[in-house]
Protein backbone atom coordinates (compact mmCIF):
# COMPACT_ATOMS: atom_id res chain seq x y z
CA UNK A 1 0.00 0.00 0.00
CA UNK A 2 1.44 3.42 -0.99
CA UNK A 3 0.52 5.98 1.64
CA UNK A 4 2.88 9.12 0.39
CA UNK A 5 5.85 9.16 -1.06
CA UNK A 6 8.28 12.25 -1.78
CA UNK A 7 8.34 13.90 -5.60
CA UNK A 8 11.23 15.44 -7.18
CA UNK A 9 10.73 17.24 -9.79
CA UNK A 10 12.30 19.56 -12.90
CA UNK A 11 13.41 22.76 -11.49
CA UNK A 12 14.80 25.77 -12.79
CA UNK A 13 16.82 29.01 -11.99
CA UNK A 14 18.79 27.31 -9.41
CA UNK A 15 22.51 28.23 -8.82
CA UNK A 16 24.84 26.77 -12.10
CA UNK A 17 25.79 23.28 -12.14
CA UNK A 18 29.82 23.96 -11.72
CA UNK A 19 31.46 24.04 -15.11
CA UNK A 20 28.36 24.56 -17.00
CA UNK A 21 25.69 27.24 -17.31
CA UNK A 22 22.60 24.92 -16.67
CA UNK A 23 20.33 26.44 -14.32
CA UNK A 24 17.45 23.91 -15.03
CA UNK A 25 16.89 20.12 -15.71
CA UNK A 26 14.28 20.38 -17.71
CA UNK A 27 14.04 17.91 -21.02
CA UNK A 28 17.16 16.01 -19.25
CA UNK A 29 17.15 15.56 -15.32
CA UNK A 30 14.36 12.82 -15.02
CA UNK A 31 16.67 9.93 -14.31
CA UNK A 32 18.66 12.15 -11.81
CA UNK A 33 15.60 13.19 -9.90
CA UNK A 34 13.98 9.47 -10.50
CA UNK A 35 17.39 8.19 -8.67
CA UNK A 36 16.81 11.53 -5.62
CA UNK A 37 13.63 9.85 -5.11
CA UNK A 38 14.47 6.58 -4.69
CA UNK A 39 17.26 7.72 -2.44
CA UNK A 40 15.12 9.77 -0.32
CA UNK A 41 12.52 7.85 0.22
CA UNK A 42 15.20 4.84 1.07
CA UNK A 43 16.86 7.47 3.78
CA UNK A 44 13.27 8.34 5.36
CA UNK A 45 12.28 5.07 6.15
CA UNK A 46 16.00 4.43 7.42
CA UNK A 47 15.41 7.56 9.86
CA UNK A 48 12.01 5.91 11.03
CA UNK A 49 13.72 3.76 13.00
CA UNK A 50 11.26 0.78 14.42
CA UNK A 51 8.41 3.14 14.87
CA UNK A 52 8.37 5.46 11.75
CA UNK A 53 5.22 7.81 11.95
CA UNK A 54 4.57 10.69 14.61
CA UNK A 55 4.71 14.44 15.02
CA UNK A 56 8.49 13.80 13.30
CA UNK A 57 7.42 12.75 10.53
CA UNK A 58 7.43 15.93 8.98
CA UNK A 59 10.79 16.74 10.75
CA UNK A 60 12.41 13.74 9.09
CA UNK A 61 11.05 14.63 5.51
CA UNK A 62 12.20 18.25 5.85
CA UNK A 63 15.61 17.41 7.15
CA UNK A 64 16.02 14.34 4.55
CA UNK A 65 14.67 16.61 1.15
CA UNK A 66 16.92 19.42 2.78
CA UNK A 67 19.94 17.08 1.54
CA UNK A 68 18.62 17.19 -2.07
CA UNK A 69 19.00 21.29 -2.52
CA UNK A 70 19.61 22.18 -5.88
CA UNK A 71 23.33 23.66 -4.81
CA UNK A 72 26.55 22.48 -4.35
CA UNK A 73 26.41 22.07 -0.24
CA UNK A 74 24.24 19.20 -0.33
CA UNK A 75 25.46 15.69 -0.06
CA UNK A 76 22.68 14.10 -2.62
CA UNK A 77 22.36 17.56 -4.95
CA UNK A 78 21.97 17.25 -8.69
CA UNK A 79 25.08 19.79 -8.90
CA UNK A 80 26.87 16.74 -6.66
CA UNK A 81 25.44 14.11 -9.22
CA UNK A 82 26.43 15.51 -12.40
CA UNK A 83 30.21 16.32 -11.30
Amino acid sequence: CVRACLWFTYRQHFEPIPGTVFTSDAGWGCMMRSGQMILAQALLRLSAGGGGAGASLERREAATVALFADCLAAPYSLHRITL
